[in-house]
Parts: structure tokens; sequence; C-alpha cells
């Protein structure tokens, strides 16, 4: 009987890993450790979750010739607003609603304002599932 029941505790407890590991993998999961590691000017974690030359190259010119140039120097540009009181680059999730939607190898996270005064209405992260079956993020959109 104890064997049934180790056997079944056994069972069971595999199930929860794996559960926690598809958690761990989504899309959702994948952008808030994405926020998380920007904010903390963690680049190095940041760089797991993100195809920097998908999301920044259209902004590459003379000041920043390269896609890695553009996201640095965005993200030095958050940190810097630490420096004031007003502002803050910890991103609020409770200040939003937000969906994911999964179609295939593609997938889009949504962040929507519950502010009906906030300037940004919504920021869409689009994420593409790479060779290594890991989502990485592809685009970034803040939309009025």
């Amino acid at each position: 009987m104890k064997i049934k029941y180790l056997i079944l505790i056994l069972i069971l407890s595999s199930c929860q890993m794996k559960k926690q590991e598809s958690v761990n993998s989504t899309p959702f999961a994948v952008v808030v450790k994405y926020i998380s590691a920007e904010n903390f000017v963690d680049t190095l974690e940041a760089r797991k979750y993100i195809n920097i030359s998908k999301v920044y190259s259209k902004y590459i010119d003379k000041e920043n010739p390269t896609a890695n140039k553009v996201w640095e120097n965005q993200i030095l540009f958050n940190q810097s607003l630490n420096n004031d009181k007003k502002f803050t680059n910890h991103f609020k999730f409770y200040n939003y609603d937000f969906e994911e939607v999964i179609k295939n190898k593609d997938a889009k996270v949504i962040f929507f304002s519950k502010k009906e005064s906030a300037k940004i209405k919504s920021i869409e992260y689009s994420l593409e599932l790479t060779d290594k079956n890991q989502w990485s993020i592809t685009d970034i959109e803040y939309k009025n």
C-alpha cells in the first residue's frame, strides 16, 4: 500500500514540475522577465528574452549606428529617469490588464492601461518561437 502512495506522489510531483516549467516559458513570462531585467539594467539577463536587431533596427541613425547601441541608450535613458522623483522606470503591472495570444510559432502579449487618461493606451509585445524552442521578443509597439 505504501508503494502505491509513493508512486502516486511521484507522479503528482512530476506533473507539478512540468506545469511550472511551462508557466516559466510562456510568452507572458518572457515579457515579464525582460521588463524586470531591463528595469534593473541587467543587460545580460535581458538579452535572453529579446531579439535586439529585430526590435531596434528601425531606430538606427547617425548617433546610434547599431540596434545594440539604440537599445543600450534607451536603457540608460530609462535608468536616468530614476534620478527624478516624478518618474520611475519600474513597470507598474497593476495599472494594466493583459492579454496573451499564441498562434503556432508567433505570440502577442498586450498590456492595456486601466487609466483612461493614460497617454499610452496599450503596449504590444510580439514574440516568436526560436529554433531552441524558446520565446523571443521581436517587436514592441506603444499605442495611443
